[in-house]
């Protein structure tokens, strides 16, 4: 079975790659010296639009061929890979998006936020001595307003209100704070033919109102996992929804069973789990 795999949520200037898994008319893997191309609309970078990939060698060889590339513009592409033994192809679209400001840098500075905190003093100077030094011992030197949240619990005590409890906005939110990512639709055709190019479009949805980064979705046909393995679905943000593409070819004719299993993004911890008929005829 040919699978060819593309990015998703590509972002324009950032490293990504396409995998395509690819066989010969007797079933066996293409073999590794085989001149296999991406052709994508519109081109790359407004003049490329042909790509060669390259073999992947890992162990035996299984007819995997790899494009390391880097996209120039945030847009929907469209790639297709033709099968040149069987003179098939596969094709899938992928959307690639700007750099969110916000993401640029993910790593904490808690000195910096440390700095841009209040000064303490006015507070600590109006409470009873025995409260002022508990509080100042969690401020730190110098004193300021910045409290770790693991130490938030004896604020009120240490102000002198019994019997205050503080919680955090975790524990405040109602379970829609928790990941319960859904399936809201899945695009497919259910009668293909033999060693065609068969698209799938998965949209998945997040009614929860956090975000979650990076479920992976993982597709098995007829109770096996498909050779490519995980997919990245990317981030499905609080509300919204998200869409991943990817093409399967099948080589054998009958109804096949193909099962959706998306891991990550439910506060069970357990998969999310559909399942697709697809007629193959000849």
């Amino acid at each position: 079975m040919d699978r060819l795999m593309v990015p998703q949520g590509g972002t324009r200037g950032v490293p990504t790659a396409l995998e395509v898994r690819l066989h010969g008319k007797d079933g066996k893997p293409l073999p590794a010296g085989s001149r296999v191309l991406a052709h994508f609309a519109p081109a790359l970078d407004g003049e490329h639009e042909t790509l060669q990939l390259k073999p992947v060698k890992s162990g035996e060889w299984s007819g995997l061929f790899r494009l390391d590339f880097t996209p120039p513009a945030a847009r929907a592409y469209r790639v297709r890979v033709p099968n040149p033994a069987r003179g098939t192809s596969l094709s899938a679209t992928f959307s690639v998006t700007d750099i969110e400001p916000e993401l640029r840098q993910l790593l904490a500075d808690p000195a910096h936020l440390r700095r841009l905190a209040t000064p303490a003093d006015p507070v600590l100077t109006a409470l009873p001595r025995e409260s002022r030094e508990t509080l100042a011992r969690l401020l730190g030197t110098p004193a300021r307003l910045a409290i770790p949240l693991k130490s938030a619990g004896i604020v009120p005590e240490a102000i002198g209100l019994k019997g205050v409890r503080i919680q955090t906005l975790a524990q405040v939110f109602d379970r829609r704070s928790q990941p319960d990512l859904q399936f809201a639709e899945i695009k497919v055709a259910r009668k293909v033919k033999v060693n065609s190019n068969v698209e799938f479009m998965v949209t998945v949805k997040n009614p929860a109102i956090i975000d979650v980064t990076a479920p992976l979705l993982r597709v098995f046909v007829d109770g096996e996992e498909d050779f490519l393995g995980a997919t990245v679905v990317g981030k499905v943000e609080a509300g919204k929804s998200n869409t991943v593409s990817f093409a399967l070819s099948f080589a054998r004719v009958g109804k096949r069973k193909v099962e959706l299993r998306l891991q990550g993004g439910r506060s069970d911890g357990r998969p999310l789990i559909t399942t697709v008929e697809i007629e193959v005829e000849k």
